[in-house]
């Protein structure tokens, strides 16, 4: 967040009152499908996520 970078963060954890889906990062449940798709949807249109 601090690089103004999009962060892919598992959705559990005590920071998640730090976080805004979607705007400061994309938030997916803890599996590896998960983790990669959201990946694959920054991957396909970075410029969309660049702050």
């Amino acid at each position: 967040m601090a690089t103004g970078k999009l962060i892919v963060a598992v959705r559990e954890g005590g920071y998640l009152e730090n976080m805004i889906d979607r705007e400061t990062e994309l938030l997916v449940e803890a599996n590896i499908e998960s983790i990669v798709r959201a990946i694959s949807i920054v991957a396909k249109d970075p410029e969309k996520y660049k702050n």
